[in-house]
């Protein structure tokens, strides 16, 4: 089964407010900090170890 992505659509990312991570699929994360801020985070497996990197942030279209 192929996997599921880019199932966020922009209007769901800028609805979202609570603190947390949000899956779009294939390992793309959308991170939500405490103050309201916004990244998106790859997780991946490197030598048996669970490992994140920072991609952007997320800036509001005008």
């Amino acid at each position: 089964m192929a996997r599921l992505v880019e199932k966020l659509t922009p209007l769901a990312v800028s609805k979202l407010a609570k603190p947390g991570y949000y899956g779009d699929g294939a390992g793309l994360w959308l991170q939500v900090s405490p103050s309201g801020s916004k990244s998106w985070i790859f997780r991946f497996t490197l030598a048996g170890k669970q490992r994140e990197m920072g991609l952007a942030r997320c800036i509001p279209s005008i």
